[in-house]
Order: C-alpha cells, then sequence, then structure tokens
C-alpha cells in the first residue's frame, strides 16, 4: 500500500486521473476518465450506469494535498453539468463525489459545507481518498465480493 501512495503522490492530473478511473474500474465500477484539456467537458470522471451515472472530481496530489473547499464546489458544478449533457430537467438523487489523494483535515470546515449543499440544492457529496479506493481494492481481491456501486450513489462526506 506505501509502495502505491508513494507512486501516486508526483502523479499530475494527467496519470492519476486514468489511475482513479482504472481503480475504480478495477472494484467492479465502470469508469470514463475525460480527455484532459476537453474544455467542454469539466467532469474529470463519470462513473457509468445506464440511468444514474455518477460525476466524479478528481484531484492529484500535485493540484492540492487534500480535498479542499474548491473540489467540493467543483463537485457540485459536475452535478449540474450532468443534468444539463444527459438532457435531464430534474437532479437524479444519486451522489457526486470527489477522489483526492487525501481526505481533508478534520477541521477544515468540509462537513458542514456537506450539510449546507445538501440542506440548499439536496445533493450530496461523497469524499473518496485514493488510500481508500486501494483499501477497497485489496478487500474485493481478498474476499472475492463484489464492491456494491450502492454505496457510492449515496454516499454523503468520506467513505
Amino acid at each position: 500500500m506505501e509502495s502505491a501512495m508513494g507512486a501516486a503522490a508526483s502523479l499530475r492530473a494527467a496519470h492519476f486521473y486514468p489511475l482513479v478511473g482504472s481503480l475504480f474500474k478495477a472494484i467492479g465500477v465502470p469508469a470514463v476518465v475525460s480527455n484532459q484539456g476537453d474544455t467542454s467537458n469539466r467532469i474529470d470522471l463519470i462513473l457509468t450506469h445506464p440511468s444514474d451515472p455518477i460525476p466524479v472530481e478528481v484531484k492529484s496530489r500535485t493540484e492540492v494535498e487534500a480535498v479542499n473547499v474548491k473540489a467540493i464546489q467543483q463537485a457540485l458544478e459536475n452535478k449540474l453539468a450532468l443534468a444539463r449533457m444527459s438532457g435531464h430537467t430534474t437532479l437524479s438523487a444519486s451522489s457526486s463525489l470527489v477522489v483526492g489523494f487525501a481526505n481533508p483535515p478534520a477541521r477544515s470546515g468540509i462537513r458542514e459545507l456537506l450539510d449546507d449543499i445538501e440542506s440548499a440544492y439536496g445533493i450530496r457529496i461523497g469524499i473518496i481518498s485514493l488510500r481508500r479506493l486501494y483499501e477497497i481494492l485489496i478487500s474485493v481481491n481478498i474476499t472475492g465480493q463484489a464492491f456494491d456501486r450502492d454505496i457510492l450513489t449515496s454516499l454523503k462526506g468520506t467513505l
């Protein structure tokens, strides 16, 4: 685990985002990584599903050390953009996610921001660290049990 985290620490977005997409695919959650530099598609990654795709904002350690307020704001924008792109007039009930190298510090105020966003817009935002994705991958491989995607659709706060 530590060698994988160490190797990922210096990855820039162009390599970190595909790594995150590969980890989701490895745990059984189909994912599509957007093309870097495609300004018409601001969503970094989408967890695909026929009826309920989940947008994912990705932050490498070279961008920010840990998930921050700006990443949460972008996750909110991603949820709205995905609804607009798919032509839906209402938002799906699923969460919008942020995957970062590390979770936000406990005293960052992020928890309160997530509560405020859910109260104001009815949107849940989930946070997953790279370490947690690796832990899930290890668990899936050891137990042989598939990861339950529904955990992601209702996630609010850290996984």
